[in-house]
């Protein structure tokens, strides 16, 4: 994923909400108010490059992001119609996993993963 920012200028940009967040360690983003509480919200784990910065409550923000692994947070993921009659479901995490082609992993196996891939934690 590229961020862009409808304010015409590069993202991320400090003081404007544009590029990709991403909290540097799974305590961080638990205790934060994007910690997945239900359903709808699915975290994982990112690989970002080009312009960034970091935020002053440990996390940081960046102009691209590759997704690597989505997070098992213990929420499953509804199987329902988007519209009733339609025969067309919602995507499920699962889903997603496949269509990155990425694994699903507990959030204890966060630091492993990342020293398996050498990503950096600032």
């Amino acid at each position: 994923m590229v961020a862009e920012c409808d304010a015409g200028h590069p993202a991320p940009a400090k003081g404007c909400s544009c590029g990709v967040h991403v909290w540097k360690s799974v305590k961080k983003l638990l205790a934060s108010p994007y910690a997945p509480r239900n359903h709808e919200i699915i975290a994982g784990v990112v690989a970002g490059a080009g312009r960034f910065f970091r935020g002053h409550e440990g996390y940081w923000v960046a102009e691209r992001a590759v997704v690597l692994a989505f997070f098992d947070d213990g929420y499953p993921s509804p199987v329902r119609e988007v519209i009733p009659g339609s025969g067309i479901m919602l995507p499920t995490k699962e889903d997603a996993a496949r269509t990155y082609n990425v694994p699903i992993i507990k959030y204890s196996e966060f630091e492993d993963f990342c020293d398996d891939y050498d990503l950096v934690r600032f």
